[in-house]
């Protein structure tokens, strides 16, 4: 994707390049550098932290695999058996260590992240927020109403907030698998609360509620099912607010 993306932006200069007038090459070349230069950021941007969170979810998934397969062995299996053994002891254990890993690793993604997301989500609100005004302003408007600038802002709306809701659903996915492995942990039948397996467990729901994966835009907002709620609702009021002050805006 982002080699595509690439491209697209090469080809994109090297035409204008050919295009621009020889008097106002350097000022159109600005213009580009200005304009587009933060567009391509935040594209790429978006893409590499979807991109490293889908492999965080795919790896809680396949964590989340492997503790299914020791709770169905574990509730299999006489519990006299499983003490002697402790074979699900260290898988669990195991699995532990490497939840807390990726937790770990999440938080450093998001928080390496964080300056960017915060950017883009502001950025995306402004422009959905004024694209929406902007069509409203030209159905209601006097004369012919010109379709061809509608669908164009149309398609400003769906490309701001396509990126934006793709990021939110993998986050949704990737926090959701996270939480899971809590859920699937009490599952496993204890018969001995003083067994090795009952303080291994014990120890990992302590590990799993004091460390809960979260996606934020440093702090500010998490990036779940909330922030559209929030961006849908802040833009409905934002609309309104600017229709009743077109006359004066006028």
């Amino acid at each position: 994707m982002l080699v595509t993306v690439m491209s697209f932006i090469c080809y994109d200069f090297f035409i204008g390049f050919k295009r621009w007038s020889p008097s106002h090459k350097i000022l159109s070349m600005l213009q580009w550098f200005f304009w587009s230069v933060p567009l391509i950021v935040q594209m790429m941007s978006t893409t590499i932290f979807g991109a490293l969170v889908i492999t965080l979810g795919h790896h809680f998934r396949q964590l989340n695999v492997k503790l299914m397969a020791v709770r169905d062995r574990n509730n299999s299996v006489p519990p006299k058996i499983i003490d002697v053994t402790n074979d699900c002891v260290e898988s669990v254990r195991l699995i532990a260590k490497v939840h807390y890993n990726l937790c770990k690793i999440s938080k450093f993604i998001n928080s390496f992240f964080s300056p960017i997301l915060v950017v883009i989500v502001v950025t995306a609100f402004f422009m959905m927020s004024s694209s929406l005004y902007f069509i409203f302003n030209e159905v209601v408007r006097e004369g012919e109403t010109d379709y061809w600038q509608i669908g164009t802002y149309v398609a400003w709306e769906i490309t701001t907030a396509l990126p934006i809701i793709v990021v939110v659903i993998i986050c949704n996915l990737t926090t959701n698998e996270a939480a899971l492995t809590g859920k699937l942990i009490h599952e496993l039948y204890v018969e001995n609360s003083q067994s090795k397996l009952y303080q291994i467990i014990r120890s990992l729901s302590l590990q799993l509620h004091h460390q809960k994966i979260e996606f934020s835009g440093a702090g500010l907002f998490p990036i779940n099912s909330s922030l559209l709620q929030t961006m849908i609702g802040n833009m409905t009021t934002s609309l309104v607010i600017l229709i009743q002050f077109q006359p004066s805006l006028d």
